[in-house]
């Protein structure tokens, strides 16, 4: 199985996740396979180090060896099994494929693609070979609009114009569901079925709220298991969770953490408990954490360290567990959460009216500084974007952090990037823009979540992070989708 230049990308980007250090990797490679890695490459670059491995089991013919072995070594790590799952079966359909008319594959394939790619794509209208709708369909439109494998999607479409239950549609059937069953989803691909794939999982979030009570802080938890039908918060009762006694939390809300650094001792322990407690549902989990403004300059990643099963002590974002941060009073505050919530319409309106990823970042402010003269003016040229990028470091002043935040909460912009104060001056903002599509910003922003977690996962995985942009990212994705409904905050005051 030769990769394409998008499935070399993903299998890369499932190894870093799989293996975080260079160390795992080459232990891997010796145990599984009996390799040296300084044998296949020398560069210091981890990211460069991992090109270049797969790209030598791709010159040796042993690419499917290669990745089985990753699974054997590390066989339950969420990106592995997914991508294996999902190329190890594009040989098997083409065999199914090509004992069915291509006017069919054709027609099926049309009908996958979504609205409009035709208009504004028409070379893709005839695919030439089964190989090249399977590679666009794999490459260039991965999930449907509902978040399903669209090569799922084809294959429905095919069994829906295939008469009668032959052969060919027994074997599209059982491949359909065996791989269905590794991305955990249900499929009926028979013409009497009412066409519906159901995901048996999505995304899971975890939502933390942090408000502080004196010199304490106090924290609460709801969880959203959304299964792509409508999903709704479950409030997490942490005392349960860590088996904490009420008379430890004064009123019996929440738990009381003594100091802002001791907050990651009490996140590592949720997040172990809230994974041992459902499994299955956290494959993909996002942890989602309200603190009040102030504190949105720190660098959480590096500050909040959490301990893993190996009792070492990491950043969060390390563990596969994606994690964002956002600021409390945009639901506590009135008037903030209105102009959110229009900002977020904006986003909306943008998505649904551009042709191109341009039309994006030409809605994104660009600010070079903010201060006491200016800030009003910016927040008020806001309400006109859906986000912001800082062009210069993010200042240390405590009172220049303030105004920042005052303008982007004014603004109601929902995303925004900054660095932090002394980054290297090779290190840009301009990285992100390739990330910054119509695609990565559908779906409650989850897409570009994602990226910029992998890019400041990337950073911490490297011997000196801080040469690296993803250690001095500060990132804000914010939805109105991901409310909490914990009571507590109606109460809560802006400090």
């Amino acid at each position: 199985m030769q990769l394409t230049g998008n499935q070399c990308k993903q299998l890369s980007e499932a190894l870093i996740h799989a293996f975080p250090k260079k160390t795992n990797l080459e232990r891997m490679l010796l145990y599984e396979l009996d390799k040296n890695i300084n044998e296949i490459s020398t560069d210091d670059t981890y990211t460069t180090i991992v090109f270049e491995i797969i790209q030598y089991f791709q010159s040796q013919g042993q690419i499917e060896n290669f990745i089985k072995a990753a699974l054997r070594d590390n066989p339950n790590n969420p990106k592995l099994i997914s991508f294996n799952s999902y190329y190890s079966y594009r040989n098997n359909l083409k065999d199914i494929l090509e004992k069915i008319n291509f006017d069919i594959l054709k027609s099926a394939y049309q009908k996958t693609l979504p609205i409009g790619s035709l208009t504004d794509n028409p070379e893709l209208n005839n695919p030439q070979s089964i190989d090249s709708i399977i590679s666009i369909l794999s490459d260039k439109y991965p999930t449907t609009s509902t978040n399903i494998p669209s090569i799922l999607e084809f294959s429905k479409q095919i069994a829906s114009r295939l008469q009668g239950h032959t052969i060919e549609y027994q074997n599209l059937e059982s491949w359909c569901q065996q791989l269905a069953a590794r991305l955990k989803i249900t499929i009926d691909i028979s013409p009497e079925s009412d066409n519906e794939i159901k995901t048996a999982y999505c995304n899971a979030y975890l939502l933390v709220v942090v408000y502080p009570e004196g010199n304490q802080f106090r924290l609460e938890s709801e969880y959203i298991f959304d299964t792509g039908q409508k999903s709704k918060s479950q409030p997490l009762d942490l005392q349960v969770l860590l088996n904490i006694s009420s008379e430890d939390s004064h009123d019996g809300k929440g738990i009381i953490c003594d100091s802002f650094e001791g907050i990651a001792k009490r996140l590592g322990e949720i997040l172990k408990k809230f994974i041992s407690k459902f499994p299955e549902e956290t494959l993909n989990l996002t942890l989602e954490i309200f603190l009040p403004y102030k504190y949105m300059g720190e660098n959480i990643d590096d500050k909040w360290r959490i301990q893993n099963d190996f009792e070492e002590y990491v950043p969060i974002v390390t563990e596969n567990v994606y994690m964002i941060i956002h600021p409390l009073e945009r639901i506590t505050g009135a008037l903030i959460s209105r102009s959110f919530r229009q900002g977020w319409t904006r986003l909306m309106e943008t998505l649904n009216t551009s042709v191109s990823s341009n039309c994006i970042l030409t809605q994104l402010e660009k600010i070079q500084s903010i201060d006491s003269r200016n800030y009003q003016k910016i927040s008020n040229s806001l309400k006109n974007k859906i986000g912001l990028k800082l062009t210069a470091p993010l200042s240390e002043n405590s009172r220049e952090q303030e105004i920042f935040w005052r303008t982007i909460l004014g603004g109601g912009v929902p995303i925004a990037f900054w660095t932090r104060c002394e980054t290297p001056e090779h290190l840009s903002l301009e990285e992100i823009d390739c990330h910054l599509t119509i695609e990565s910003l559908k779906n409650d922003l989850q897409k570009l979540i994602e990226k910029t977690c992998d890019i400041r996962r990337d950073a911490y995985v490297e011997e000196s992070p801080s040469k690296y942009l993803g250690y001095h990212l500060g990132v804000l994705c914010d939805n109105p989708n991901r409310i909490p409904k914990i009571e507590r905050l109606q109460e809560f005051k802006m400090g």
